[in-house]
Formats: C-alpha cells, structure tokens, sequence
C-alpha cells in the first residue's frame, strides 16, 4: 500500500496532463432525449463525477464531469 506522502505523485495536477487529452470545463447539459425529440429539463441538476482522480494543492479528488438531469425512476 503506498505511503500518504507518495499518493500526490500517483495523480497528476491539472496541468501535468497533456493539452491534447485535459478534459475541458464541464458543461450544464439539461436536454434529454424522449421519442426522438429533445426535452429541456427544468428540474435540479446532478454532478457527474469522473473515476479519474487529480492532484491539487488541497487535495486529491474525482474530476466533476458535468451537471445533468438529476431525475428518479419516477420523473422520467
């Protein structure tokens, strides 16, 4: 198991990435598909979070992707 102080050099910092393969801000998405047509959706928003990790100053943590439909079995 790695030592606490070896864990920021498992993950990269933001810009550590390559400029080709950095993911880019994330973006609100709120139309979902139904019947081949768009809906907007006005209801709240869930974070996406990404299973890739990076580095910062403060911390390590999953990347959030972007917000989307923060919908249940039931609103669909």
């Amino acid at each position: 198991m790695p030592e606490a102080h070896s864990l920021p050099r498992l993950f990269p910092q933001p810009d550590e990435i390559p400029e080709a393969y950095r993911l880019g801000a994330p973006q609100e998405q709120r139309e979902y598909l139904v019947d081949g047509r768009f809906e907007q959706w006005p209801g709240p928003l869930a974070l996406v979070r990404s299973p890739i990790y990076l580095h910062t100053p403060k911390a390590t943590s999953k990347w959030c992707s972007a917000p989307h439909p923060g919908w249940t079995l039931r609103q669909r």
